[in-house]
């Protein structure tokens, strides 16, 4: 009778050995997938950790590029500018000196056309006729203050009317 209690105990025993030897393979083969996932994972967060500096790098890159392109752009629009500005200043000057020297043509043709006529071509100046008593007018020469004296006004005074 021992026999079959001591055969049933081995057997028994080697069940659990066999039992725990089997846990711990599949407990070693969970441990081994979380350390791929773990390892895979770590890989991927990296890649993509680098994918956007990356990124991040050529957005920096364009945002540069279009700073200075739009930099260009000012500055030749502001040179464009600058050069319209100067050819109107220019075009404008233009037209003053034309005009200038078209006023100083049509003088001297004036003075030209004068001269041909036989007329003075100096400026003119104002004749005297007569003395300043022959210039009065008849009503000032039939006032009394044209003979110096003094005119009465309504009230009686002798005061000048002036």
């Amino acid at each position: 009778m021992v026999a079959p209690i001591v055969l049933g105990s081995l057997i028994l025993g080697g069940a659990q050995l066999y039992s725990g030897w089997q846990a711990a393979k599949g407990a070693k083969k969970q441990a081994a997938a979380a350390r791929q996932q773990a390892e895979e994972t770590k890989t991927a967060s990296i890649n993509k950790i680098a994918q956007l500096k990356s990124e991040q790098s050529d957005r920096a890159d364009q945002h540069a590029a279009d700073i200075a392109a739009i930099k260009e752009r000012t500055a030749a629009q502001s040179a464009a500018a600058t050069a319209a500005q100067q050819s109107a200043i220019k075009q404008i000057n233009q037209q003053r000196a034309q005009s200038s020297l078209a006023i100083q043509q049509k003088n001297l043709q004036t003075a030209m056309q004068r001269q041909q006529g036989g007329q003075n071509v100096s400026t003119k100046t104002r004749k005297r006729v007569g003395s300043p008593l022959k210039l009065r007018t008849g009503v000032q020469a039939n006032s009394a203050l044209a003979f110096g004296g003094s005119t009465k006004s309504s009230k009686g005074s002798s005061k000048l009317n002036v």
